[in-house]
């Protein structure tokens, strides 16, 4: 795999300790003592996909081994599939319940308010993104193979009781 290198670009106030500089080497200082304030960014394949929260893609099968393929038209089926297979995963490991607790569990995998209610939880959550399938060419073939299970970023006041269980 071919490595792609960091590039340094200028960052808030570059501009302007730019102008400075120029001003000075046409008043005759030194052409190496200068600070000019930058940042590197890192470059990356076009192919490759980068997200800066915690992810896991999951592809869909039948039980008896074949490919599950939805129409695009029908893209709540299989992201509620997924959805629906963490809740039933929840239920049947009560440790990650007692762990978070009720309310967070709920607001965190059901993207509810709380486990009593069905409205809808505005923080920091599980997003639920069907994913459509592509030939080698990238040709879009319009069916759903794939669910990504993407955490949304979360708000500033994350509650304090959030954290890991390992």
């Amino acid at each position: 795999m071919r490595e792609f290198p960091a590039a340094k670009i200028g960052d808030e106030g570059a501009l302007q300790a730019l102008q400075d500089r120029y001003r000075g080497l046409l008043n005759g200082e030194s052409r190496h003592d200068y600070v000019i304030p930058s940042r590197s960014i890192e470059y990356q394949q076009k192919d490759v996909v980068k997200f800066q929260a915690p992810y896991i893609l999951f592809e869909l099968w039948r039980s008896d081994e074949k490919r599950l393929a939805y129409e695009a038209r029908d893209l709540r089926q299989p992201s509620g599939m997924v959805r629906n297979a963490l809740l039933e995963w929840l239920d049947a490991n009560p440790l990650f319940k007692q762990h978070y607790g009720e309310e967070l569990t709920s607001q965190l995998l059901a993207g509810h308010e709380s486990s009593h209610s069905n409205g809808v939880f505005d923080g920091a959550h599980l997003a639920f993104v069907p994913i459509p399938s592509f030939s080698r060419d990238w040709q879009a073939d319009g069916l759903i193979r794939r669910v990504l299970v993407l955490a949304t970023v979360a708000r500033q006041e994350e509650p304090e009781s959030f954290s890991p269980m390992w």
